[in-house]
């Protein structure tokens, strides 16, 4: 798992990262259409059936899963559909973006897709969607990150995954904006995958933590489930807003050695989103971080 802070430094090439777990900054990782990681072998058998084949490339996040850092966010931090071989020249600007959008640099992926022309409709106008929905998502600009998302679901099928997570997106930014009965209408209608995959399954959690929170009703929480998603938010790279989210919902809950060390990875780890972009998440983290001894 990355724990650094430091960026990726730019480069030309495609890096595709084994896993959600090892993805490092600037590193990309490659689903299926329900969300499912696909393994080197995978993608080899893949290219293999395909041939040359230009396919779409997603990039976070996530956020898995990123949709908080994890939630969608850390999808948005940097997955690419398995179809693809073989990137279209087109495409290279906005992979490239998608790249520097997954390292956390924010700005050098907002300086390359404003350099770029982009029509209404197809995959450039998808992946252009994608990338400035997740930056708005990042600096903590949740009415235009809404807006562009909304207009996402008009970009892609129903039943692609990017729709999903877009859509999980909707649900947390609602939640934390303090609009709950919309947040819980929109995650009501969400129909994942089946089997669901770990990063949709964290994606999902991060939505149904951002509700918990905002209604105040972290106890009632299952605490089977809980425990799942700890370890999976441990065990995954990019997942900052899901481990405060978890920290704060453990804090509700009077377990104040387990929510004091979420609080801590929550701050050390690296995330293509900054806590920041939920400023009372991050202000709730780092007033609990302030009133404890340094750690050993």
């Amino acid at each position: 798992m990355s724990t650094g802070s430091e960026l990726a430094p730019p480069g030309k090439g495609l890096r595709i990262a084994e896993s959600a777990r090892s993805v490092r900054p600037g590193e990309l990782i490659v689903i299926d259409a329900r969300g499912q990681e696909v393994t080197r072998r995978g993608r080899m058998v893949s290219h293999a059936k395909l041939g040359v084949f230009a396919g779409f490339i997603l990039a976070v996040p996530l956020a898995l899963l990123g949709v908080s850092g994890l939630t969608a966010g850390l999808l948005a931090g940097g997955i690419i559909g398995v179809a693809m071989t073989v990137i279209r020249r087109s495409m290279h600007p906005y992979v490239q973006a998608q790249s520097r959008l997954s390292a956390g640099d924010l700005a050098g992926a907002e300086a390359i897709l404003a350099k770029l022309s982009t029509p209404k409709r197809g995959a450039l106008a998808q992946m252009r969607a994608w990338s400035e929905g997740w930056l708005a998502y990042a600096r903590g600009q949740d009415a235009r990150a809404i807006q562009i998302f909304e207009r996402g679901l008009t970009l892609f099928k129903p039943t692609h995954i990017h729709r999903l997570v877009l859509q999980i997106a909707l649900v947390e930014l609602a939640a934390r904006g303090g609009n709950l009965a919309h947040a819980k209408t929109l995650r009501d209608g969400l129909k994942p995958p089946e089997p669901v995959s770990e990063l949709v399954e964290l994606a999902l959690a991060g939505a149904d933590l951002a509700i918990a929170v905002g209604e105040h009703t972290e106890d009632r929480l299952d605490e089977d489930r809980l425990d799942r998603w700890v370890r999976l938010a441990l065990e995954i790279n990019n997942t900052s807003l899901m481990l405060a989210l978890l920290a704060r919902v453990f804090a509700a809950r009077g377990d104040n050695d387990l929510a004091d060390h979420l609080a801590r990875e929550a701050r050390d780890r690296f995330c293509w989103c900054p806590l920041e972009c939920w400023p009372d998440l991050a202000r709730w983290v780092d007033e609990r971080l302030a009133k404890l001894p340094p750690p050993d």
